[in-house]
């Protein structure tokens, strides 16, 4: 929603997610990149892909809900065939 200029505070509310995100070890974000594209199915909507990577991002790091500021964050943006290592290696 936030892709398409939803305002994330007014669609929903903190309150309600914050016990969820509390529950959490780590919050994983993967993001788009060069080698993903390469894998991806061809987007159907390449610029909506593109949006909702940069709201995604924007959200992950603003937190602009305060529900998930007490859980650490990890962006993927690696290779790969790092992933699952640099996951682990975070926990």
């Amino acid at each position: 929603m936030a892709a398409t200029g939803a305002d994330p505070s007014e669609e929903a509310d903190g309150a309600q997610l914050r016990p969820a995100f509390a529950s959490l070890d780590l919050l994983v974000i993967t993001v788009i990149t060069p080698e993903t594209e390469r894998i991806l199915p061809a987007a159907e909507f390449p610029g909506l892909r593109s949006r909702m990577n940069d709201a995604l991002l924007e959200l992950a790091y603003d937190d602009p809900l305060n529900a998930w500021e007490d859980t650490p964050l990890l962006e993927l943006s690696g290779p790969l065939d790092d992933r699952l290592d640099t996951v682990l290696a975070a926990l």
